[in-house]
């Protein structure tokens, strides 16, 4: 996919297309409720753009000739978190990335290493015995 497209709901009309600097693999576009949305493309640099007219507020991180099909996620704290592998030719035992950016403005946060591919969508919330947010992230590759 070369483009996200906004539609309007009550009659389908395209109302504008954006082009991310990557193709997108696994869409799945979190709603900040200010009139923004958020998501990766596969190359996993994540996105900010505005609901009305598609525009781009920022994006930030990714690796470059990469791929994943995992997916981003807006956290309930106002963080972006955004799945990246290190290379195309890695396969199943290459690292990858799990990136934390402020809603704002982009910013990185933190960025972790995992041992395998993270190619799916994390899971935010608070886990029994916890405080606070935690982040659980499938990693490995899908197909042998």
């Amino acid at each position: 996919d070369q483009f996200v497209t906004g539609l309007n709901a009550s009659n389908g009309k395209v109302m504008w297309n954006f082009k991310p600097d990557a193709p997108l693999w696994n869409f799945m576009g979190s709603f900040a409720g200010d009139g923004t949305f958020t998501f990766q493309d596969y190359e996993g640099k994540a996105y900010r753009c505005r609901v009305d007219d598609g525009s781009l507020i920022w994006k930030n991180g990714g690796f470059e000739n990469s791929w994943t099909d995992g997916t981003s996620l807006l956290g309930p704290n106002k963080v972006v978190y955004a799945v990246s592998n290190r290379d195309l030719t890695g396969g199943r035992d290459a690292p990858g990335d799990v990136s934390a950016y402020r809603l704002e403005d982009g910013k990185l946060l933190w960025r972790t290493e995992v041992p395998s591919p993270p190619n799916n969508l994390p899971a935010i919330g608070k886990l029994a015995g916890h405080s606070g947010l935690s982040l659980v992230q499938p990693i490995g590759q899908q197909c042998q």
